[in-house]
């Protein structure tokens, strides 16, 4: 058995190394990530199909020494060892020996997934992590159903709780609209007696004037301060209401200092628990952004809206999956208090995937049109 390692800038990338150097009957050992590249290690067992690009050697008038280098048959099975032990560890209950994943297997897996808009390391993590007796017929729906699982969520009864919930996000993603419906929902069950909006959001022209008027339509107290200094006083005055809804400005989501500056505002009262909201049609880098600097804040949960208007999902699930911060509500419109529902893994996924028919109708009914 010969055994290579590789190394590249994506997946794709290495694999095509190791179709070139060792043929298509490559079995892959193992891949990670290191740093900015990918690592992976490569075995042949008929080292007859191994392409070498050694010139060849002139034969010498004195007897050639031994390569320092070159691996003894003790020093072979010693690395082997070694690499099945790294195996079973990741891949408990699997023999290493069984690991028979082909490149071309990992290479279809990465163009349907990257297909999906989901980031490259999520790709990665979740070709790593199948199991490695996974076929090619089976290894898309297998790596589908992985990514369903690891896609966090909450109790999608989170809302009948109550509670003290302070949404962030950048300006436009829905804020404010999210904030009425979730009350408008509560209202429904349980009646318009201890809610109260509070709107901290002084950046936005007419924001508090737009609670305001959702405040009075569903007959509930609004609360609307100057800054977000002003939570500590707006909570004693809230402290027996059962569900306190907390608008934010935009700008609290824009710059890590600004979200240190709320952060403080928010340890007045520890009862407040951080919401983050995301569009699903931002782009990836922009959510990816919004999940580092919103770390600051601890939020609890997300809530991901305008999902009726994203071209992919690819990128508000990889951060999803990345951070483990779970998703609690979908949004699909302006309608209150319609458009609103709890997260499913499953029906997110099915989203992303016709999303992703879509387009590739759309391209082809473009193309024909072009012929």
């Amino acid at each position: 058995m010969k055994i290579r390692h590789y190394r590249a800038a994506d997946m794709r990338s290495a694999l095509a190394q190791v179709r070139d150097a060792l043929g298509p009957d490559a079995i892959i050992l193992s891949s990670r990530r290191n740093g900015s590249e990918v690592e992976v290690v490569a075995a042949i067992d008929d080292p007859r199909t191994v392409k070498l690009d050694v010139p060849p050697v002139q034969l010498a008038s004195t007897p050639s020494k031994p390569a320092a280098q070159s691996l003894s048959s003790d020093a072979l099975a010693e690395e082997v060892r070694s690499l099945r032990q790294i195996l079973e560890t990741r891949l408990p209950g699997v023999a290493a020996a069984g690991v028979r994943r082909a490149p071309a297997i990992c290479d279809s897996l990465f163009d349907e997934l990257t297909k999906l808009g989901l980031a490259r390391d999520i790709v990665a993590q979740l070709i790593d992590q199948l199991p490695p007796q996974t076929d090619l017929a089976n290894a898309v729906p297998a790596a589908i159903s992985l990514l369903t699982s690891q896609i966090p969520v909450v109790d999608e009864r989170w809302q009948e709780h109550g509670g003290r919930l302070l949404f962030v996000g950048p300006s436009g993603v829905g804020k404010t609209t999210l904030l009425a419906k979730l009350a408008a929902r509560w209202v429904l069950q349980n009646g318009p007696e201890r809610v109260a909006l509070v709107s901290a959001d002084t950046s936005r022209i007419g924001a508090q004037d737009q609670l305001r008027v959702i405040g009075r339509l569903l007959g509930v107290r609004t609360e609307c301060l100057t800054d977000v200094g002003g939570l500590g006083s707006a909570m004693t005055a809230l402290r027996d209401y059962r569900l306190v809804l907390i608008d934010t400005s935009g700008t609290h989501a824009a710059t890590t200092a600004a979200a240190q500056s709320l952060a403080k505002a928010l340890a007045v009262d520890a009862r407040i628990e951080t919401v983050l909201v995301v569009a699903a049609n931002s782009q990836a880098a922009g959510i990816d952004d919004l999940f580092a600097r919103s770390k600051w804040l601890q939020p609890c949960a997300c809530v991901i809206t305008k999902l009726d208007e994203a071209a992919s999902l690819g990128g508000v699930l990889s951060a999803a999956v990345r951070s483990k911060l779970p998703i609690a509500s979908v949004s699909s419109g302006p309608e209150i208090p319609d458009d609103l529902a709890p997260a499913r893994p499953a029906a997110l996924v099915a989203r992303a995937q016709r999303l992703l028919r879509e387009r590739s109708t759309d391209l082809q009914v473009a193309t024909d049109a072009a012929a």
